[in-house]
């Protein structure tokens, strides 16, 4: 919909904000520089957001921060390019939910410091990453049951931990959406080239 005088005043003050940000890249590869710098966009944005009572009120809120940040981009980026800084804008935006619906007591303190919750940000985020390159899936999954009973034969309680659960429905989630990503790639493909389409792989459970 239109932006308020408001929301269009909000706006411009969150891409100043932008604007005069800088990165704090010590220790960050610099293959990873890019992730990093829209993570770090992303981060800003969103609590930028979140302090004016803006962000978490409304469905529309995720896609106005992440229209803020590509209206910051040069035109001429490919579609893979978008696409790509969706998929990492969509998967930040997920993380900083979950923080705040976790620890609501402390979201004022935490959400203050920006470089300290990018840091944390990041690390779960690369982690993510890390598990979803992993070309060997069945391996990282034996490799926590492996953890788990160990645990149990040294006498150990399994107890319920929200936040380990969380993180391993978002890997699921994001190895299943890597799977599905690369599957459609491959039809256009296909489509483009006037080839028949290959047979579509089907999730068994």
């Amino acid at each position: 919909g239109r932006l308020s005088m408001s929301d269009e005043g909000l706006e411009l003050r969150s891409k100043e904000s932008l604007a005069s940000s800088s990165y704090d890249e010590d220790g960050i590869d610099e293959a990873d520089l890019d992730d990093f710098r829209y993570v770090s966009d992303v981060v800003l944005a969103s609590n930028l957001l979140q302090n004016t009572q803006a962000i978490g009120k409304s469905s529309g809120a995720p896609c106005a921060v992440f229209s803020l940040l590509e209206s910051r981009r040069k035109p001429g980026d490919s579609d893979s390019l978008r696409a790509h800084r969706r998929l990492v804008f969509d998967t930040v935006m997920e993380l900083l939910q979950r923080r705040r619906q976790q620890t609501p007591a402390k979201a004022a303190e935490a959400f203050v410091a920006d470089r300290r919750l990018l840091r944390q940000i990041w690390a779960e985020f690369s982690s993510i990453r890390r598990a979803v390159a992993a070309e060997d899936v069945f391996e990282v999954v034996s490799g926590v049951i492996r953890k788990d009973m160990s645990s149990v034969a040294a006498g150990e309680v399994w107890e319920e931990c929200a936040a380990e659960m969380g993180d391993s429905v978002l890997d699921i989630e994001r190895l299943i959406f890597k799977d599905l990503v690369a599957d459609t790639i491959r039809e256009l493909a296909f489509l483009i080239g006037g080839q028949p389409k290959p047979i579509r792989r089907q999730l068994v459970f």
